[in-house]
């Protein structure tokens, strides 16, 4: 599985970018980015995950419901908001890659300045 490394010490993985803050440590506008696309990453997942399970809770609502002859807005209500968070999350999560590779790059490209 991939890491981030920097003088030879691997730091956690691009997954949800844990352990990039710590590999950009030094550089406050590459720590910056790294928080970004770390919390969009895990605040992605958690909005995806929360949105599954919302949208199965409605369809198994739904199906009891349908056996008895009616639909009820809670049935409608979980699966429509929970699709709206798979979508929130979903955006999120693709938001969070291009924060990680700036936070890379941003570290990097100090690393290549002249010392004065």
């Amino acid at each position: 599985m991939p890491t981030f490394v920097k003088d030879g010490e691997r730091y956690g993985g691009p997954t949800f970018g844990v352990g990039l803050v710590h590999a950009v440590q030094g550089n406050p506008r590459a720590e910056q980015q790294a928080r970004v696309g770390r919390n969009l990453a895990i605040g992605g997942f958690v909005l995806d995950m929360t949105g599954l399970g919302c949208e199965f809770a409605g369809l198994v609502a739904l199906g009891h419901e349908t056996d008895r002859g009616r639909a009820s807005a809670l049935s409608s209500g979980l699966i429509f908001g929970g699709l709206g968070a798979v979508i929130v999350g979903s955006v999120m999560l693709l938001s969070a890659q291009p924060h990680l590779y700036d936070a890379i790059n941003i570290y990097n490209d100090g690393l290549d300045k002249p010392q004065q």
